[in-house]
């Protein structure tokens, strides 16, 4: 390996802060702009629009700035189309392919491939399931809680009361894409209806126009909605 390498090598090695990104739309500015006013955020709206992305990335960099000691990512494990069949292994083995994205977004964040799982060694980020929350208390943390529109109410319920001192939690999903049956009597819509009625919740909802994975992404959901719209 060349000098030049290595000295490249040890520099990202020593990477440890979050890259400064700025927001790509108005309502990802409006997230950061209020970040530190609301004890709880819920991010609503399309794949693609970075709910998860900044909701990551306000986490991280409140715990680089020391507001809270802990981050901890809360996603039930829904299967789009049920076809993965019972995943096999320990509990933490079947969570693994949930955990991915976060791991993807995490590690850009920082700009090094191993920043995930160092923040994980020395516990200052957890992945857990929902199923594993009871009996929790969250003090000094930020919670994140992701595909919301695959909890019951009864789940988000139970994260939603584990909140304690010093902890905010930042609540993202998108309701067009559910992978489980609704149950009328508790839906979780009917849960976030209690949480938009709160003075320390901020709703924001994104739109098609927010998309920013790709091009090609907006393009289709667009499209796609006028299609279904237009009885096509």
């Amino acid at each position: 390996m060349s000098k030049a390498k290595q000295a490249r090598n040890k520099s990202n090695n020593n990477k440890s802060t979050v890259k400064p990104i700025q927001p790509l739309n108005a309502n990802q500015a409006q997230f950061f702009n209020t970040f530190q006013d609301y004890d709880c955020h819920l991010l609503t709206g399309w794949a693609g629009v970075g709910k998860s992305f900044i909701a990551l990335y306000k986490a991280l960099e409140a715990y680089q700035n020391k507001q809270y000691r802990h981050i901890t990512i809360y996603r039930p494990n829904e299967v789009t189309g049920k076809d993965m069949g019972a995943l096999p292994g320990t509990a933490e083995e079947k969570m693994a392919p949930f955990e991915l994205p976060y791991t993807s977004i995490v590690n850009d964040i920082y700009g090094r491939g191993d920043m995930y799982g160092i923040l994980k060694k020395i516990g200052a980020l957890t992945f857990e399931s929902p199923s594993f929350a009871r009996g929790n208390t969250f003090d000094d943390t930020v919670v994140i809680i992701d595909e919301f529109q695959n909890l019951t109410a009864h789940a988000l319920d139970t994260l939603i009361t584990r909140i304690g001192t010093n902890t905010k939690v930042i609540i993202c999903g998108d309701l067009q894409q559910q992978d489980i049956k609704r149950n009328s009597d508790k839906d979780v819509v009917k849960a976030l209806h209690v949480l938009q009625n709160m003075d320390s919740t901020c709703t924001i909802e994104f739109s098609m126009e927010d998309i920013v994975r790709s091009g090609f992404v907006k393009e289709y959901i667009i499209t796609k909605h006028k299609y279904y719209k237009e009885g096509y």
